[in-house]
């Protein structure tokens, strides 16, 4: 049998919904590296206005009294009110274990039950969660 006609189905091109090429991909990392910095730079900003502990102390080794209160209540901030995992917090404040954030975090909730620690971090707190348009009370 011989056909006079070929018949070609069709076919029209199928755009991947959730295809990204490698530019967005990047474009996307540079995004979320900027926003995770800025965070952090208004996070320690608001730690250095209210605790007088500045980045370089906030990520040293250093476990003097001040300078460790200051670091867990960032690391408290960061995790417990701006939902970062724990393991981001590490990374970012110091290059620490993830157990040391979530220790970091019951160490801060158990010192907010003190006045004298509130006097500090309670303007901060506020001030944090008006920047960050966060209405909840910790």
């Amino acid at each position: 049998m011989y056909c006079k006609e070929l018949i070609i189905p069709k076919v029209t091109p199928v755009k991947f919904a959730n295809y990204k090429n490698k530019h967005q991909i990047e474009r996307e990392k540079r995004l979320k590296y900027l926003i995770d910095k800025l965070t952090f730079d208004k996070v320690i900003e608001v730690v250095n206005k209210y605790f007088g502990i500045n980045e370089e102390q906030i990520l040293s080794k250093s476990r003097k009294r001040d300078l460790v209160e200051a670091r867990q209540f960032t690391q408290y901030y960061l995790h417990k009110v701006l939902n970062y995992t724990c393991v981001k917090v590490g990374k970012i404040t110091g290059n620490r274990d993830h157990a040391t954030v979530l220790h970091a975090c019951d160490a801060t909730k158990d010192l907010m039950r003190y006045e004298s620690y509130n006097k500090i971090a309670g303007p901060a707190l506020e001030e944090l969660n008006d920047y960050f348009n966060i209405d909840e009370k910790m």
